[in-house]
């Protein structure tokens, strides 16, 4: 038997016909009915899906003669057989980053928006080497290593469905190579989870493998298993407040955005199956970047950070949280901050900002006194960002959930 077959569940509706060729042990037209049943499926999130995007083309004019540029280097894969360790100098950053695919997505964007054939040619044959040269291996320096392995099967591998689905120019074998690289992906997250940022990156891969692919035998243990495992880290890595314990305003983001994803994409499949106390928590997270912002609307630089105008994504988690409680002071804070171009007081875990109330003489500073430490703050660093003279601040120290008071605070 195939390793295929007995890894999907040939008892649901749809797949009658490859289990009994199964059964009859004719296996490749068994193989064969299961690549017509996913070419045909109606898609669980189509959300998931590639979408047409001719802007897509240059990207992948340059993908297709192996020219890419990651982390700010420029270089060109040799030609022949596809290379998938091959980098340019000594950082393995720039291979790793090359075996996370997102340049895949940009190839079924951009076949679907142009019909070129060569897009598609080009996707059968990255699925078939890729798959074929590069099996799974437990170690953090192979195109296996669990950020990775999360990040592509969270996004371009179920991106490229759309084109996959759309062209007979993506082979039966790729189809058989992809399902089958599929389940590795699942099952490797499974079996390393790794921590932190990290862990959250691995949860959001392997709950879209459970998501899109009902029909694997463990689909539903690796959607629990993603749930339990970003419950855990909420409890665990978020305090009350909706600080993140890293105390970096940019991984705040990344945490903030990967529980949020993940709980949508539940929403729109299989239901709700997190907490209250998870989405409640969620909601904290959002509420802290209003307080740890800078007057001008983007993040401190505190810890390993960049900084960035986060006013429109607060605006939107506004509209989102909407109701008669915090989501909808929310709402209110973020007109304020558009309106008169303030953000608002706080202090909260490991940080104290302090603002003056006037529209045009705002006055910022936040300071960072973090005294506990993961992998992206520093137990002795005490950080300060002053956005202007110290003449007329007025501090004003609060809970970073007590979101009523930052709004009495922003508006008139």
């Amino acid at each position: 038997m195939h390793p295929l077959l007995l890894q999907l569940d040939l008892d649901r509706p749809g797949l009658e016909e490859a289990n009994a060729l199964a059964r009859a042990s004719r296996i490749h037209e068994a193989l064969a009915s299961v690549v017509r049943y996913f070419r045909t499926r109606p898609e669980p999130d189509p959300s998931l899906l590639a979408r047409p995007n001719p802007g897509a083309v240059e990207a992948c004019e340059k993908a297709i003669a192996r020219e890419f540029v990651f982390y700010q280097v420029p270089a060109k894969v040799p030609p022949g057989n596809w290379d998938w360790t091959w980098r340019p100098g000594t950082d393995w950053e720039w291979t790793y980053a090359l075996n996370r695919h997102h340049w895949w997505a940009e190839l079924a964007a951009a076949f679907l928006a142009t019909g070129d054939q060569r897009y598609a040619e080009e996707l059968d044959s990255l699925i078939r080497s890729w798959v074929g040269q590069c099996p799974v291996h437990v170690d953090d320096i192979s195109s296996w290593r669990t950020l990775e392995t999360g990040l592509r099967v969270a996004g371009p591998w179920m991106a490229i469905l759309a084109a996959m689905k759309a062209t007979p120019l993506i082979t039966d074998t790729a189809w058989i190579m992809y399902l089958r690289a599929i389940h590795d992906h699942a099952e490797h997250l499974v079996a390393h989870p790794k921590a932190n940022n990290w862990l959250l990156v691995e949860s959001n891969g392997l709950l879209t493998c459970g998501i899109v692919f009902p029909e694997f035998r463990h689909a539903k243990e690796w959607v629990r298993t993603a749930v339990e495992r970003f419950e855990r880290e909420m409890e665990q890595s978020v305090h009350p407040d909706g600080a993140h314990i890293e105390y970096s305003s940019s991984y705040h983001f990344l945490s903030l955005h990967s529980f949020t994803a993940a709980m949508d994409k539940a929403d729109r499949t299989v239901g709700s199956v997190f907490s209250d106390a998870f989405r409640n928590r969620l909601e904290l997270m959002w509420e802290y970047p209003m307080y740890m912002m800078r007057p001008d609307g983007r993040l401190p630089l505190l810890n390993d950070s960049d900084t960035a105008d986060i006013r429109p994504q607060l605006r939107a988690a506004g509209e989102r949280f909407r109701r008669p409680t915090a989501g909808k002071a929310l709402l209110l804070l973020i007109r304020a901050i558009d309106s008169r171009g303030c953000a608002a007081p706080s202090c909260g875990a490991g940080g104290t900002n302090t603002h003056s109330t006037g529209s045009s003489k705002l006055r910022h500073v936040a300071r960072d006194m973090s005294t506990k430490m993961r992998s992206h703050s520093k137990s002795w660093r005490t950080a300060s960002r002053l956005s202007a003279p110290w003449d007329g601040i007025r501090t004003i120290r609060c809970r970073f959930a007590d979101i009523s008071s930052a709004v009495r605070h922003t508006t008139p």
